[in-house]
């Protein structure tokens, strides 16, 4: 499974921070300049926030630090140029500490807010239990993918996952024993899939898997290839089983929602046949 399906992933990437990062040192040698040719009587040093900012939310820490060095340098070399005999000589060469401190602090600040924005997205989207996308994540990741698929026209097979009598696990070795059958599945389905394969926890005791770029005959193969790696994670969590509907999608795909309700309709043909099977085509 694709690691970006389970993290926070969206901040711009590649080029865009390049661009970025030198956007700012350009801003930050212009304010530079401007200093030293006014004779360090251009004095809102609070405008170099500005790019040492963007540069640690966009690039990251070091290149924030790194523009914070660059900016203090620079004021501290239009400070010492327009130092007069008279006053401390040390006194330039202070007020750069305290603005490389000052930048220092706004960076620090940016990479707290970052990591708590990672660490709430991961929650909205990841299930806790099973190390799986919930059902928010699951969708968002299959939408995106399935659009993939859509433009450059390649097939798609979505599996749907039920287990069985996992209520009857529940009642009678309790919520413990429910709770390890379902981090097994999870397990199973984060090591037995490919990695462009999508899956997610729907809530409950149900699953779901995209597989893409897989002909009926594959899907069914991969399908029938993870129905064998449950069978044995649930071999400790008798009664349950896994009844499996597989939904194959070829030419102009459906709305994703329409895709998932085929699956969920040849799992629930599977279950009507006999509990413990499939999978099953739609």
């Amino acid at each position: 499974m694709r690691p970006h399906l389970l993290q926070y992933d969206r901040l711009p990437r590649g080029p865009f921070r390049i661009a970025v990062l030198l956007a700012c040192l350009a801003t930050i040698a212009v304010l530079g300049l401007v200093r030293v040719a006014t004779e360090a009587q251009f004095a809102f040093a609070s405008l170099m926030l500005v790019p040492v900012l963007l540069s640690a939310w966009y690039v990251g820490p070091s290149a924030g630090w790194g523009a914070a060095g660059f900016a203090t340098g620079l004021w501290a070399a239009a400070d010492y140029g327009a130092f007069e005999p008279k006053s401390l000589a040390w006194v330039p060469f202070g007020n750069a500490a305290i603005r490389f401190l000052n930048y220092g602090l706004v960076i620090e600040m940016a990479r707290r807010l970052q990591h708590r924005l990672v660490r709430e997205s991961t929650e909205a989207t990841v299930d806790i239990l099973t190390g799986l996308p919930n059902r928010r994540g699951f969708f968002e990741a299959a939408e995106r993918e399935i659009e993939y698929a859509r433009r450059l026209r390649w097939p798609v097979a979505l599996v749907y996952i039920d287990l069985d009598r996992f209520k009857v696990l529940n009642d009678t070795r309790g919520h413990e024993a429910g709770d390890a059958a379902l981090r097994s599945v999870g397990m199973t389905l984060k090591r037995a899939l490919r990695s462009t394969d999508v899956a997610g926890r729907l809530g409950g005791d149900e699953f779901a898997v995209v597989f893409l770029q897989t002909s009926p005959a594959g899907a069914g193969h991969l399908a029938a290839k993870l129905r064998r790696e449950l069978v044995r994670a649930l071999r400790d969590f008798a009664p349950v089983g896994a009844s499996i509907g597989l939904a194959c999608f070829d030419g102009p795909l459906k709305p994703f929602e329409d895709m998932l309700r085929d699956s969920d309709r040849a799992m629930y043909r599977v279950k009507h046949e006999g509990k413990h099977r499939g999978p099953a085509p739609a």
